[in-house]
């Protein structure tokens, strides 16, 4: 299995959907978009099935081939399935490297110390998340498919992905680069399992207001100051951290391993959902210690969760 994170620019871009990309091929402009008022970035459509030789994107090749449109849409359509699949199967070796972390002592070490010391209470939490992530239902839908579904719960359009809590169903846009869906798999994942009134206050003291000298609020404070928001980007630094070799989950977090996420973060190293958080965090280090060192996961709280 790839890595889950690359490394983002935090600056990356939006594509054409492939809709669009069929009638207007040479197409490779690129947009910003916003997720529930938050500024984020993604690759959207296909470059993979591009650099496969699944399917051109070059009016080039199309007219060299002299397929008709028809055709052309045929080829993409299969393309796409077989996407689907793909995507689908790195969703269940997300889920199953979630599940192997959830189950481990490190992360029950963690939890006891979420409950203050209760055993028996920490053992009992993670017995439900990781049974409630075992029979998660994972679905990919393609493009028009997805917008659909985002109409019918009336959720943000452009979102990547979204949690049904009612189901236990997460649902993930294929149409998003391979990059981006994979950490919006985990991001939705992760909005199945639960958080502690303590560490819910430490995420709501924390919490650093995105307007004016963060002295008041604006629209990205209505998205990302959610506790089941920040919960789920707090695990994406967790990971990130550990991915780039900075810090391992099972130690405390130091002076030295926040200096060196802070210079990740400077770098553009880190995951999109890792740079939201942290750039929604009280700068200070206090505030970060007692965030990873006494939190171990995350909350369950409204009925549909969306990146």
């Amino acid at each position: 299995m790839k890595e889950i994170f690359k490394g983002p620019d935090g600056q990356a871009e939006i594509k054409d959907s492939l809709k669009d990309r069929i009638k207007k091929a040479t197409a490779i402009g690129a947009t910003a978009f916003v997720i529930g008022g938050v500024a984020a970035e993604a690759n959207k459509a296909y470059a993979d099935e591009a650099e496969k030789g699944k399917i051109s994107i070059s009016e080039g090749v199309k007219d060299k081939t002299k397929e008709p449109k028809a055709k052309f849409e045929q080829v993409a359509e299969m393309a796409e399935k077989e996407r689907v699949v793909e995507i689908k199967e790195e969703a269940k070796q997300i889920r199953d490297k979630l599940i192997k972390h959830f189950s481990g002592k490190e992360f029950l070490n963690k939890l006891k110390i979420e409950y203050d010391d209760n055993e028996k209470l920490a053992k009992e939490v993670q017995a439900k998340d990781i049974e409630r992530l075992s029979s998660i239902k994972l679905e990919v839908l393609i493009f028009d498919d997805f917008e659909e579904r985002l109409k019918k719960f009336a959720l943000i359009q452009n979102a990547a992905g979204y949690y049904l809590h009612k189901d236990n169903n997460v649902v993930v846009d294929s149409s998003y680069s391979r990059e981006f869906i994979d950490e919006a798999i985990l991001h939705e994942l992760l909005h199945a399992t639960t958080i502690s009134e303590k560490a819910k206050k430490i995420l709501e003291d924390s919490y650093a207001k995105q307007g004016f000298l963060s002295l008041f609020k604006n629209k990205e404070d209505e998205y990302l100051g959610r506790t089941e928001e920040r919960i789920v980007r707090k695990r994406l630094v967790d990971y990130d951290m550990e991915r780039l070799g900075i810090k391992k989950y099972s130690e405390k977090l130091t002076r030295e391993h926040y200096d060196k996420l802070m210079d990740a973060y400077k770098q553009k190293k880190l995951s999109y959902g890792s740079v939201d958080f942290i750039r929604t965090t009280q700068p200070k280090f206090e505030y970060f210690e007692k965030i990873f060192n006494e939190i171990a996961q995350k909350e369950n709280s409204s009925e549909i969760k969306q990146v």
